[in-house]
Order: structure tokens, then sequence, then C-alpha cells
């Protein structure tokens, strides 16, 4: 499908052509296909901070496969629960219009009871895992594992990795292991394999859709380049913003002006790093001078509201929160959380790494 055409219309629309079939709308009282538009879009409209949450993915047949509608709708439920969709709502179309038959799954990736966006982290990857245990169970043909099926998964797995902006090839390789696949160097180029333990033949990158166009010791120039150019940006504007104490909600606004964004990385220990995003890049604030621990130097912090000694060096009194809570929380008090703030902020980051590919 077009990008153009990635709205809930749009999509549903495609699957009512003349070779489809409406199979079943789960998870919703109606079977009215109008209806689950509707639905889906006022959904999406509670968190339209997320452009495009349109999710649409195909499960391709082998073409003597002999698969019943209710195995479909079995296999449906069985992948949606996988990925983290199981309870939205959604529609199922078999389509015919080519020698195998496949299904189209709809849905929307904002949580109907959270309104937060599904994490669609490495869906490439985690599609081939899922169906390659879907076949095992159910006896389903090894279709994913043909050398089409296997192109297909590698160039979709890869565009998630590209989408990272990897500028060497040490960069690259980790990001790949970080969604499961191997790169190989050697006298023919670069390869690629998914790291699943199955002996398979890697791919060379050449074979690859997605370096038809501009062959990947390109896209790592490009890259290079465009983050170099991102971090000298950033770096200026921080140096300009930083010359008198500003607070977060200050500097998030002036950073957005100048079309930047910042988003602060926690885990269960508090705050830990901040990382600033410009152009589609993501840059650690290490990396342009100011690491968490320099920036908030430069902050306005607000004045103590609990004693010193209720805040130690290990941590605090039960129900007491710390100085940076007290500080974060007072800056969010009346307004969203920071929480709320960091993931629109990683959100957008994403939007910016270009559009998704259909699996």
């Amino acid at each position: 499908m077009d990008d153009k055409d990635r709205t809930f219309k749009g999509v549903l629309f495609y699957n009512q052509k003349s070779a489809s079939e409406l199979l079943a709308i789960e998870n919703y009282p109606s079977d009215n296909v109008r209806d689950l538009c509707r639905e889906l879009e006022y959904i999406s409209s509670m968190r339209a901070s997320v452009k495009d949450p349109v999710f649409h993915a195909m499960i391709s047949y082998a073409y003597d496969e002999e698969v019943s509608k209710d195995d479909m709708l079995i296999h449906a439920r069985e992948y949606l629960t996988a990925m983290g969709y199981g309870t939205q709502p959604y529609g199922v179309f078999l389509h015919t219009d080519r020698d195998h038959v496949h299904i189209h799954l709809v849905t929307t990736r904002i949580d109907r009871k959270t309104l937060k966006k599904i994490s669609d982290s490495n869906e490439g990857w985690r599609t081939l895992k899922i169906l390659k245990r879907m076949e095992r169970k159910y006896g389903l043909t090894k279709s994913f594992r043909t050398q089409q099926g296997l192109v297909h998964g590698l160039n979709d797995a890869l565009s998630d990795v590209m989408r990272t902006r990897p500028t060497n090839y040490a960069e690259l390789a980790e990001a790949c292991s970080q969604q499961g696949l191997t790169m190989i160097r050697s006298g023919r180029g670069v390869l690629f394999a998914f790291d699943d333990g199955e002996k398979r033949k890697p791919i060379n990158s050449s074979d690859l859709p997605l370096f038809k166009s501009k062959p990947l010791v390109q896209r790592l120039r490009a890259n290079r380049y465009v983050k170099r150019k991102a971090k000298d940006e950033i770096r200026q504007v921080l140096d300009e913003l930083l010359k008198t104490p500003i607070s977060v909600k200050d500097l998030r606004s002036k950073l957005r002006e100048k079309g930047m964004r910042v988003a602060f990385d926690r885990n269960s220990a508090g705050i830990y790093g901040v990382r600033f995003f410009y152009k589609g890049v993501s840059v650690k604030g290490s990396e342009v001078g100011y690491s968490y621990a320099e920036l908030k130097k430069f902050l306005i912090l607000p004045k103590r509201t609990v004693p010193i000694h209720a805040v130690g060096r290990h941590g605090h009194h039960p129900g007491t929160p710390s100085i940076t809570q007290v500080y974060f929380d007072t800056e969010a008090r009346g307004a969203r959380s920071m929480d709320d703030e960091d993931e629109d902020e990683k959100e957008k980051y994403e939007r910016e790494q270009g559009p998704r590919l259909d699996f």
C-alpha cells in the first residue's frame, strides 16, 4: 500500500476490494467495517501525538496450503495476541487475489485501555519468531523460510535497524544483534542472516530491496554526515540556551522552536541520562558535551520541600520523595507528567525516521 493510504479508511477500503472477504471483526460488538473504522479512529484520536496509529499486517500461506477460514481466525488471534494486540478491536480479511491465500489484519497501535502506544520494536523479527512457532504448532508449510520469504523478512528487520541511523559497521553490527540478526563482512560484501539457530545461506545486502536505490555503504556515509551536522547544531543551540539557568519546561519549549526535542532516560532508580532528537537523529547528551550530570548544573531546581536528612545516599524514607522526584513532580504539577512528555518525544523521534514497511 502507498503511504498516502495509511489511514484506517484507506486500509479498510483496500481490504474490501472484490477479491477479499471479511472473516471477522473481533473485540467489538459490530460486524460492520464502517463501525470498526470509526472505533479505531476514535481510540487513535485519544493519542494524537502518534502520527501513524494504523497497524496493518499480513499472514501468507504457501500456494498449496489448505487452511480453513476457522483456522485462519485462530492464527490471526494467536499472532495478534503475541504481538500485544489480542484485546484490541481488529478486523481480519481474507484475500484471494494472488496464487496463495493470505489474510490481512487491521487494528490500532493505541491501547484501548491505557491509551498508550503498543510497542512496535523489532516487529519484523518478532513476527518471524511467532510464525516459526505457529508453523511447528499447526504443521504449516515453512513458506516464510523460502528464499523469497527470507529476503522479505530480512529486509523488514533491517528497515528497523537502519532507522537507528548507524554510521559505521560496528554500530550496524550492534543494532543488528539487538534485532536478532547477524552481520557478516566478507570479500563478497556485507551479508545478513537471522540469528535463530537455523542453517541458512546469508543474504548479501545488494540482494535486499532496502539497498537497491542506495547501497549500504552510501547509507552509512549519509548517516555520518547527518549525525555530525545534527550534533553540531544541537551543541550550538544548547550553548546559547544554557548561558543562563533554565527550567526543564522552558528548555523543552525553546528546543522545540528549533525543531529539536529532549527526553530523559530513566530506570527504577530514577533519571540516569538525557537524549536530544533532531532531524531523525538521536544523540546522547554526552555526545554534545551535556551529559545529564552536566545538564543539571544549568537547570533551575525548585527549593527543597523535604528536610535534607530525609534523603540519604542510598535512598530515602518510605513515602518521602527524593530531591530529584520533588524537582520533577513540582514542575509537572498541574501539567502532564514528565513520563508522558518523554514518551511523546520518543514517539515523535520514531516518526522522523521514516515510514514502516507492512510485513
